[in-house]
């Protein structure tokens, strides 16, 4: 931005109409994301929970007849990560459109101020090429910044620690390595060592 404003500064205040969208998307994203990327963590240990458990204890699971009740349990826990990986990518996507609106609004004008600037001689053909030219160049640069703030969501660990556990069967969350069924349908467990 120094570099356009030392060409003119009208132009470099027209650059900077881009500034306040790039701010906006961001108070726009940040609070959407941060939940929805622990929604998707916590879906995706429910999923890994599930597949886990049931091939740990594939001979139990296959002595007792609960093949079909594992793999429903399995699917429902893969459509849940799946879906929630998908409305993340939306939100991102989305994301990343608000920002090309940024980029192409403070494109634009610099080009239009840039025009009127021209018709009156305040300044030449050559320095309003040249500040677009290095707006554009700054389009990588403010992405990049921009999607680091993507980073600091998807790392967070989930508000609810644990929560993957809370759903999880109860034989899964005693920590158990196979389950066996008692004459009452009572599942019981012998616990990893």
């Amino acid at each position: 931005m120094v570099a356009i404003l030392s060409l003119d500064w009208r132009l470099g205040l027209a650059g900077m109409v881009a500034i306040p969208m790039y701010v906006l998307a961001l108070r726009w994203y940040l609070p959407k994301s941060a939940p929805l990327y622990a929604a998707e963590r916590v879906a995706m240990g429910e999923r890994s929970q599930a597949l886990i458990s049931s091939m740990q204890g594939a001979r139990t699971v296959r002595a007792y007849g609960l093949e079909d009740t594992h793999l429903a349990e399995i699917d429902k826990a893969s459509g849940k990560a799946r879906d929630f990986g998908i409305e993340v990518f939306r939100l991102f996507t989305r994301f990343g459109s608000r920002s090309n609106r940024a980029e192409c609004v403070g494109l634009s004008v610099i080009l239009a101020a840039g025009f009127l600037l021209v018709q009156d001689d305040y300044v030449t053909v050559g320095q309003v090429t040249a500040a677009a030219l290095l707006f554009h160049r700054l389009f990588y640069p403010i992405s990049m910044l921009m999607f680091s703030f993507d980073d600091a969501p998807s790392t967070r660990p989930p508000a609810r620690y644990g929560s993957a556990a809370r759903h999880s069967p109860n034989w899964a969350r005693k920590g158990c390595a196979d389950i066996s069924r008692s004459s009452a349908k009572k599942y019981t467990c012998s616990r990893a060592h």
